[in-house]
């Protein structure tokens, strides 16, 4: 999305063969599926440890996950540490991308997990940081084209480009999201000392800040993206649903569905210029 938004003045718009030879998007592709993975999800794994086991949730082998045995702790530390430092140096050296903001993004992801910090842990922080999450693959394309664009306006050339406030409803949709999650598990996040914003106001008033949450999102995601958000409509609704963990499931679906429409129309939209001349 960002970028065929990017526009040079007097150049024609981003087609998909120039956005898959760009060295960022094929770094940025790989980074975000398998290695920030590893590096958000093998942490938080080892960090919650000893709450996991006490949550039913965690100890079969589900879309929740499961939970990481102690021997493999040390290797998953290492490993993340590891790629963590490559993919700085490969971002930094070789993309030009700025060091403060990788390393930024990093640290905000990691302090949700990693103790004495664990944002996890603090009522509010919890699902601010958690929402970082979700926005933060996207924030590295919008803050590397937003850099380009700069870098051209400083040297008298128009840029056309989409605003950096469009990640606005994706924030906020995080902010939900994570609320909607910690409501199943609020007893064992008790039971382990984790005062959560869904511990803290427990599942009636949690609910409410979901469907506020989720509704300003919608409204903000259909004023940024128009009809390609109509899905995001359906997510207040989830909160009609009685039974917890259906609920969770059923938020995974439409998440499934509206990241499976929204890429295939951005594809469409890539290829077109191929067949319109």
């Amino acid at each position: 999305m960002a970028a065929l938004s990017f526009k040079l003045e007097g150049t024609v718009p981003y087609n998909l063969l120039t956005i898959i030879q760009q060295p960022f998007f094929v770094v940025s592709l790989f980074f975000f599926l398998i290695p920030y993975n590893i590096i958000l999800y093998g942490v938080n794994d080892v960090f919650d440890y000893e709450t996991d086991l006490k949550n039913a949730r965690k100890l079969e082998t589900n879309l929740e996950g499961k939970v990481l045995s102690p021997e493999y702790h040390s290797f998953i530390l290492w490993t993340s540490a590891m790629l963590a430092i490559i993919f700085g140096i490969i971002y930094t050296l070789y993309l030009d991308f700025n060091l403060i903001v990788y390393t930024s993004l990093l640290v905000v992801a990691l302090a949700y997990s990693v103790k004495p910090i664990q944002l996890k842990g603090r009522p509010f922080w919890d699902f601010i940081s958690s929402s970082f999450h979700y926005t933060i693959s996207a924030f590295f394309a919008l803050y590397y084209f937003y850099d380009a664009r700069q870098f051209h306006i400083s040297q008298g050339i128009e840029v056309e480009y989409v605003s950096l406030w469009c990640l606005l409803p994706l924030f906020v949709w995080g902010f939900s999201s994570h609320i909607l999650g910690a409501i199943p598990d609020m007893a064992a996040d008790k039971n382990a000392g984790l005062r959560t914003t869904a511990v803290v106001l427990g599942k009636r008033l949690s609910l409410v800040l979901v469907f506020v949450f989720y509704s300003v999102a919608s409204v903000l995601f259909l004023y940024y993206f128009k009809w390609w958000a109509l899905g995001t409509v359906l997510y207040p609704f989830l909160v009609w649903i009685k039974n917890d963990n259906q609920r969770n499931r059923y938020q995974i679906y439409l998440n499934y569905v509206n990241g499976a429409v929204i890429t295939i129309i951005l594809v469409i939209k890539a290829v077109l210029p191929y067949f319109i001349k």
